[in-house]
């Protein structure tokens, strides 16, 4: 009975996640590639506010606000401080070893949170680990959002590829975001 059970949410997990990041970015930015024991090469401060976007997410239905226009911070986590909307922010990826990264972020030259993110170098990315959050609360609430990302470096600029999956209703209203995108972060200057 525990195996038929288990059975049911693997295939279901499967079924409502997101597509896999493999091949994901655009031909004419190719990385630089990144072995494990090279960890150290993707440190550095960053600029929350992408250069360049390209591929689309979407939000249905539409609530008027471009899904693509993600700061680096909100791609990273799925939960951070209020304070991390604002202007003038940057962050600082601090790697500690080649599965573990401390991810600060800056504002006027104050810290404004510290974070550790995990995942490993795989291909030549950094992938974090799949952010999966589930609200289980059937019929009455649910809601799935799956996420996945990885950092790769591009001369002095980092490339985040994101794909995001999630689905969700309280009562007889409901929304969905999807798609796939990649970013381009610039060095953060002072």
């Amino acid at each position: 009975m525990k195996k038929i059970r288990n059975l049911t949410l693997f295939l279901v997990a499967i079924s409502i996640s997101c597509r896999p990041l493999k091949n994901l970015s655009p031909a004419a930015y190719a990385i630089e590639p990144i072995r494990k024991g090279e960890f150290a090469k993707l440190n550095g401060r960053y600029n929350d506010i992408q250069d360049a976007v390209f591929g689309k997410m979407e939000h249905y239905p539409g609530r008027g606000q471009d899904e693509n226009n993600r700061r680096l911070i909100d791609r990273l986590f799925n939960f951070y401080p209020d304070k991390a909307d604002e202007n003038g922010i940057s962050v600082e990826l601090k790697f500690t070893s080649n599965k573990r990264a401390i991810v600060n972020a800056y504002q006027n030259g104050t810290v404004l949170f510290t974070k550790v993110i995990h995942g490993k170098f795989k291909n030549g990315y950094f992938y974090l680990r799949p952010k999966i959050f589930i609200v289980p609360f059937f019929p009455i609430l649910y809601w799935h959002d799956f996420e996945r990302v990885r950092i790769g470096k591009i001369g002095d600029n980092i490339i985040v590829d994101h794909t995001l999956k999630s689905w969700g209703f309280a009562l007889f209203a409901g929304g969905s975001d999807n798609g796939l995108s990649t970013s381009i972060y610039k060095p953060w200057k002072e």
